[in-house]
């Protein structure tokens, strides 16, 4: 028994030989002996990572221009946070209710006279952001940033401030071209400096000194950042342009932005309306960071100032009927649906020398407060990356017609209007994957204004000055950005 477990053995040991032959056999380089896990397979070289793609065409153009240091203008500038762009909007509307040659009445950057295209703005600015959450300014404690901006067309007639208006007289629009008021002006949109240091573990200060745009306003004066090309009547008529002064924001966190300070007034810069051109200008802006209100933000702004330079005349001097304006927005992404985006801005502005009394025989006698209000709501829903749809509703009340005017039958000066507007369109982007054509939008829209007073004008007897018109007014409107 013992000698048959020894054959056994031997065969067994001999069978073992024979299947590691095989294997040794049927393997094209045999068995590897390393120190190495051999489980895993060795690894393939890494794909080179693709050069990114380039910037806009005015980033693009620094690019091409070598420093000393072997980079170029823009990595330098881009290492520093400085940012230079620019844009380029021109844009047409068509009015199916008014006289041919005369204003849309209601609008400001798109009156067309003329009925023609126009070419809106050139813009270009050159910026330096602070970043609060940035890691080398919390290290070193400070920075300064700013930005200054500079646009050409025809929207710069209508965002002058006082004291910025280059160009002499509005009598364009009246009785033809001025020679000395081109259609197309130059205009200083923005220009301050900023000043900041970080505070607690992620918030900080920061004051800015100049002239810079309003925070009121869920539109802006640039058209990039708006759904439609038109402007709402509370853009046009319900809050101010521009500032220029002294304003603090705190920063406690990146949940909430507190800020305030001193402006000279609406739209003013060197020229004073009154004795005390000072305002106030402050609010809140919330962003919570908390999951259950992802995707909300809200925004309280607020002026007080007085901006009345004709009581009881047209000598400057009023500084006891004040000016002030409350303003409401929230907006809203959710967070499962990030394609919808829902917008609300509410105001709400008094002026205490809105309304100028008279007496029976027809002589200024004094004057009396006034108000006016608005709700305006935007809905966005984005298709794909080719096509944003976009819609706006809106009601502006215009108490004793002391923001907007308007061509009023006659008798009738100073009395209230309520408007209301609906628009539809969308922004498109016709070439999203293109490396140059990605910066090309267009947005085509179509628009009805309403008011309980016929101030819009229409008929072959209608005019700016008749008080013949109509309750209604429907637009079609394009407008083509290029941004480089």
């Amino acid at each position: 028994m013992p000698q048959l477990k020894k054959v056994r053995s031997a065969v067994a040991m001999a069978a073992m030989l024979v299947s590691a032959s095989a294997v040794w056999a049927t393997s094209p380089q045999g068995p590897t002996v390393s120190l190495d896990d051999t489980t895993t397979a060795t690894a393939a070289a890494p794909a080179p990572t693709p050069p990114p793609p380039p910037p806009p065409l005015l980033s693009y153009g620094l690019e091409q221009i070598p420093t000393g240091n072997g980079s170029n203008l823009y990595q330098d500038m881009s290492n520093l946070n400085i940012v230079v762009s620019g844009f380029i909007e021109a844009g047409y509307t068509a009015n199916f209710d008014h006289v041919a040659g005369t204003n849309n009445f209601g609008r400001i950057f798109d009156a067309e006279n003329g009925n023609h295209i126009q070419l809106d703005q050139v813009d270009v600015s050159i910026a330096k952001a602070i970043n609060f959450s940035d890691a080398g300014f919390r290290k070193r404690g400070w920075d300064i940033g700013g930005r200054v901006e500079v646009l050409y067309g025809m929207d710069a007639d209508v965002i002058h401030s006082n004291g910025l208006d280059f160009y002499h007289g509005n009598s364009y629009y009246a009785s033809g071209q001025n020679p000395y008021k081109p259609i197309n002006q130059f205009d200083v949109d923005q220009a301050y400096v900023s000043l900041a240091m970080p505070l607690f573990d992620t918030g900080g200060v920061k004051v800015r000194l100049g002239k810079f745009v309003t925070p009121f306003g869920d539109e802006t004066i640039n058209p990039t950042t708006n759904p439609f090309y038109s402007h709402s009547f509370e853009f046009n008529y319900g809050i101010p342009l521009t500032h220029t002064g002294a304003v603090a924001y705190f920063s406690p966190n990146a949940d909430w932005t507190f800020f305030g300070g001193a402006v000279l007034g609406w739209n003013q810069t060197f020229k004073a309306t009154n004795n005390s051109p000072w305002g106030f200008l402050g609010g809140v802006n919330w962003t919570p960071q908390e999951a259950a209100f992802s995707g909300l933000t809200g925004t309280l702004n607020y002026y007080l100032g007085a901006n009345d330079p004709n009581y009881p005349s047209s000598s400057y001097g009023d500084n006891k009927h004040y000016r002030s304006l409350t303003e409401v927005i929230l907006a809203y992404t959710p967070p499962k649906a990030t394609q919808w985006t829902f917008t609300s801005d509410s105001i709400w502005g008094y002026d205490g020398a809105g309304k100028t009394d008279y007496s029976a025989g027809g002589t200024p006698i004094g004057v009396s407060s006034t108000n006016w209000y608005a709700e305006e709501g935007v809905v966005s829903y984005t298709l794909n990356s080719y096509v944003t749809v976009n819609g706006r509703a809106e009601w502006y009340y215009d108490g004793n017609s002391f923001t907007v005017g308007g061509d009023l039958p006659a008798g009738t000066s100073g009395v209230s209007v309520n408007y209301g507007e609906f628009t539809i369109g969308a922004t498109i982007t016709p070439f999203p994957n293109s490396t140059w054509g990605k910066y090309l939008k267009l947005r085509p829209e179509l628009r009805e204004d309403v008011a309980d007073k016929a101030v819009f004008q229409g008929g072959a007897a209608a005019g700016v000055s008749s008080g013949v018109g109509k309750k209604y007014q429907t637009t079609a409107a394009m407008d083509v950005i290029y941004s480089f």
